[in-house]
């Protein structure tokens, strides 16, 4: 369509009909004369720019500059074609452009979800824990990932005197040996996918079907069952740094902090609230009201409200599974004051902050005072 050769042919038929040298027309055109040389061997081509000061300079337009005659009877046609003609090539290479682009971010965005898919919660950490009447354990992990499986009891604490001569980890109680030792460490690791110590399509079922069984050199033994406390699970697309200026996990005034496994705290609830229909409960009178703590095993639920004359003046919600306090103050009804406190980060939600930490410095040491 465009002959570079013609149009440099062209522009040089048009130079030497106004006795111009390659230099002058350079001046007049603001370029360096060697510009004009490249042209004019048909190397390059002017930009849009420069035809438009030849198109001025030689009384001629762009589209015979570019098709490279002077517009006659002959190659009218030709020439009024040639700017359609450039249109359509241009748009045909914008239309290549964009079908390149649209192309690659489909492909991204399959791959995004490809790997969405792959890798969101991906990875599950749950802290084991578990209690009997001649031992406990609080620092045992289950670690799931789509590499491998790992689950570890690193000690089991013995009461009085006692020592252990075997364990044994079962399923469904007493049913289904998982593995054995013969000391207090037991520690399992299973490629995904395989089925050699647990399945990895029924967690569910194991976290509420797993249990330990000890005997102990004194002849004594025991089953105890193992409880599941979600530690950490990789369900968040953007990870945020912990902000230093805010309450720290494990520096709360008066040495209070808040533990990173949960577990000890859960069981010791279990022990000290009263069990009512799957959920444990303890109240008792503070001052010139009723404080009433909940634990709901099923949904993870720690919570601790505060009622004076019948209402409800304060009350906090810690939701074990995804670590996050919450907390409001209320007057007849009406929230007040709310916040909520997860990743070191305490979140206004009604009015100021700056009760935050006192507040959940309460609700550990309301804990503490019944453990």
């Amino acid at each position: 369509m465009i002959n570079s050769s013609k149009i440099g042919q062209f522009i040089y038929e048009l130079r030497k009909s106004k006795n111009l040298s390659q230099e002058k027309l350079g001046n007049i055109l603001g370029i360096e004369r060697v510009s004009i040389s490249k042209w004019e061997r048909g190397i390059t081509m002017p930009s849009h720019e420069m035809l438009l000061k030849l198109s001025a300079t030689f009384d001629v337009s762009v589209n015979e500059i570019l098709y490279g005659e002077r517009l006659n009877k002959q190659n009218e046609e030709k020439i009024n074609e040639l700017s359609a003609n450039l249109f359509n090539a241009t748009n045909k290479k914008k239309r290549i452009i964009v079908f390149l682009i649209i192309n690659i971010l489909f492909i991204t965005a399959l791959f995004g979800i490809y790997y969405f898919f792959n890798s969101y919660k991906s990875i599950k950490i749950y802290t084991v824990s578990g209690d009997g009447e001649y031992a406990f354990i609080d620092n045992g992990i289950y670690v799931f990932t789509k590499g491998k499986i790992y689950f570890s009891i690193n000690q089991i604490n013995t009461r009085g005197n006692e020592k252990i001569k075997q364990i044994i980890l079962y399923y469904k109680n007493g049913k289904n040996l998982i593995a054995s030792t013969d000391n207090g460490n037991l520690i399992i690791r299973q490629k995904y996918g395989e089925d050699e110590y647990f399945k990895t399509n029924f967690f569910k079922d194991i976290e509420n079907n797993l249990y330990l069984s000890i005997e102990y050199e004194s002849g004594k033994d025991e089953t105890i069952k193992l409880f599941f406390t979600e530690d950490y699970i990789n369900n968040n697309f953007i990870f945020k740094k912990a902000n230093s200026s805010n309450i720290k996990e494990n520096s709360i005034n008066k040495g209070i902090s808040i533990p990173i496994d949960l577990s000890l705290i859960i069981n010791n609830i279990q022990k000290v609230y009263k069990k009512e229909n799957n959920i444990y409960k303890y109240e008792r009178d503070i001052e010139d009201a009723i404080s009433s703590s909940y634990y709901i095993p099923e949904t993870g639920e720690i919570s601790l409200i505060i009622s004076k004359n019948g209402n409800i003046v304060e009350d906090w919600n810690l939701y074990t599974y995804g670590k996050t306090l919450s907390y409001n103050a209320y007057d007849n009804g009406k929230v007040l004051y709310s916040f909520t406190y997860e990743d070191d980060i305490v979140s206004c939600i009604i009015e100021k902050c700056d009760k935050a930490e006192e507040k959940i410095q309460y609700f550990w040491n309301y804990l503490y005072e019944l453990m």
